[in-house]
């Protein structure tokens, strides 16, 4: 039989709050769903200012404005996670126009 046991870890103090390049650019799949929203306003409001959200559906509905009036930089583009070259033909487009690309945030639950 096993069994699953998590064991606590004491971190040491004063390491503060996650710092965000203002500058990079941090991409979230999954991000026009709840969970993916709910991130990159997490992240906007720590100072992310280019966040990418991708999905495999075309979205442009108004989901995404109360984040730009946050004062994000918000893309969206469409991108299957399962297909290698479209992962890393985004990856690429991101760094080239957007910004350094300092963090990936997989929130697409299907």
């Amino acid at each position: 039989r096993e069994a699953l046991r998590i064991d606590p870890v004491d971190l040491p103090a004063g390491r503060g709050e996650m710092q965000l390049d203002p500058d990079g650019a941090y991409w979230i799949t999954g991000g026009a769903g709840g969970l993916g929203l709910i991130l990159a306003g997490w992240l906007a409001a720590r100072g992310a200012r280019n966040i990418v959200l991708s999905g495999r559906s075309a979205q442009d509905d108004g989901r995404f404005e109360a984040l730009r009036k946050s004062g994000a930089t918000v893309t969206y583009a469409v991108c299957d996670m399962g297909d290698a070259a479209a992962v890393e033909d985004l990856a690429q487009r991101i760094a080239r126009e957007i910004g350094p690309l300092k963090g990936v945030i997989h929130a697409a639950i299907s």
